[in-house]
């Protein structure tokens, strides 16, 4: 995929596929997102399900006033490796991508269809129109339920002999560490990613109840405030951060070394211009930048170490609107 910016035409549709959530943008001629909605994440892997959403999609359509056989093109983000036809490495969801394709094909008729790996996609939009214009070669790393990366290089977004390039979450940063999905141990997911942070959290706290016995009643109600709200609930972990809270700084610390470590290592491989953070977790670098940013320096090779690490330009939006954008210039 080379980059470089196209007019796009007609209107077109970008969905990112994520494991909490689907996101979905109406972008327009000028890159722009007229409108979007965030759904539930679901089963996509049998095709009452896909029709169930593709008739979501449509009725988005709709509701903003755009008749869907004006849609020009869809573009899926996938959290997984994506090569041709195949689509695999997907612990956060569950997608038959063929029915999913075919639904699409019955309720837009008029649209081309792609589909590419969501990180990939990221850096495809911030390399384009986002925080990397102007950088040859850029590492982009999504961080929400799970962890991926985009390459970029030479301005060509880089895919890989098995479409892999890029799984940074499965960078081993903790030898006989948590047991991932991928069935290795250790790997960066498992403690950088919205859920490995609440898993920190809750197991601080598991571990640590006589601090509890400590605290009086003003303490006890805002530490039982800032419990998550579910298993990728990061936003709540680094809101309890900000108010001190000793569950939140442990997670928050093992987050920080985890992701800077593993940075570090891929960085020497690649040597990248700069590093975007996007995905959910991105939105609350302030709190864990600079850590980060230490830990990376005293783990890559020193003519890397003064490589920025920045919080992407295009935040949550940046996966969607990639993919509409790859439904263009495929």
């Amino acid at each position: 995929m080379s980059i470089g910016v196209i007019d796009m035409e007609g209107l077109r549709l970008g969905i990112d596929l994520g494991g909490t959530t689907v996101k979905v943008g109406l972008v327009d001629e000028e890159l722009e997102i007229v409108d979007k909605v965030i759904y539930r994440s679901r089963p996509l892997d049998e095709m009452a399900a896909c029709a169930e959403f593709s008739d979501q999609l449509k009725a988005f359509v709709v509701e903003a006033r755009y008749d869907p056989a004006e849609i020009e093109g869809i573009g899926v983000a996938i959290p997984g490796t994506v090569l041709g036809a195949e689509v695999e490495l997907l612990p956060n969801i569950q997608l038959d991508l063929q029915l999913l394709l075919e639904s699409l094909r019955d309720y837009f008729p008029n649209a081309d269809l792609a589909y590419l790996n969501d990180a990939n996609a990221g850096a495809l939009a911030e390399a384009a129109f986002g925080a990397g214009v102007g950088y040859r070669n850029v590492l982009y790393v999504t961080i929400g339920t799970g962890i991926g990366a985009g390459v970029v290089i030479g301005g060509k977004v880089i895919a890989g002999a098995h479409g892999a390039a890029g799984e940074i979450g499965h960078v081993s940063v903790a030898k006989g560490g948590r047991r991932c999905s991928c069935g290795r141990r250790g790997c960066l997911e498992q403690y950088a990613s919205a859920r490995g942070i609440v898993r920190t959290f809750r197991e601080v706290g598991a571990n640590a109840p006589s601090v509890y016995e400590s605290l009086d009643h003003q303490q006890d109600h805002l530490a039982h405030m800032l419990m998550p709200k579910h298993d990728a609930d990061s936003l709540t972990v680094f809101r309890a951060y900000e108010e001190g809270d000793f569950r939140a700084v442990k997670a928050v610390d093992v987050f920080a070394k985890s992701l800077g470590f593993a940075l570090g290592q891929v960085c020497t491989v690649l040597d990248p211009d700069v590093v975007l953070l996007g995905g959910g977790v991105a939105g609350s670098a302030h709190v864990y930048l600079s850590k980060v940013q230490q830990v990376f320096s005293e783990s890559v090779i020193e003519p890397c170490r003064e490589t920025e690490i920045l919080p992407g330009k295009l935040g949550n939006s940046a996966n969607l609107l990639g993919a509409a954008y790859y439904s263009m210039i495929q």
